[in-house]
C-alpha cells in the first residue's frame, strides 16, 4: 500500500537519497527546501525557512515526516556567538517543531 512522506531539507544528499529509496517502494514523497533541487520528488515546495507559517499547505493524509534541515558551526565553543547559538536552535529546534505541528492534523 501506498504511504505519503513529506521530507524537509529535501536538497540535501541524504534526502535525496531516502526519497529514491521510499519512491523505490512505490510510495508518494514531497520534498520542501529552501533551496529548488527538486528532481527526487513526486511534489516540491521551496519556502523562505523553516519557522512557523512557512510551510505550505498539504491536502490529504501524511504517513510520515523527517526533518533533515540542520546546522553544524566548527569553531571552538568559546569562539561561538550568541547570534549563532540562537540561529542553531531556530534551525535545528523551533524549525523541527514547526515542520510537525505544520502537518499534525494530517498525520
Amino acid at each position: 500500500m501506498s504511504k505519503t512522506f513529506i521530507l524537509a531539507g529535501a536538497s540535501s544528499a541524504i534526502a535525496r537519497e531516502t526519497a529514491e529509496m521510499l519512491k523505490g517502494r512505490g510510495h508518494q514523497v514531497i520534498g520542501i527546501s529552501t533551496k529548488s533541487d527538486h528532481s527526487a520528488y513526486d511534489d516540491f515546495h521551496t519556502i523562505d525557512k523553516y519557522d512557523f507559517g512557512k510551510f505550505p499547505a498539504i491536502e490529504g493524509a501524511i504517513d510520515g515526516l523527517v526533518y533533515f534541515p540542520g546546522t553544524i558551526n566548527l569553531k571552538p565553543f568559546a569562539r561561538l556567538t550568541e547570534r549563532e547559538f540562537v540561529t542553531d536552535f531556530e534551525i535545528n529546534s523551533l524549525g523541527a517543531v514547526a515542520f510537525v505541528q505544520a502537518y499534525l492534523s494530517n498525520l
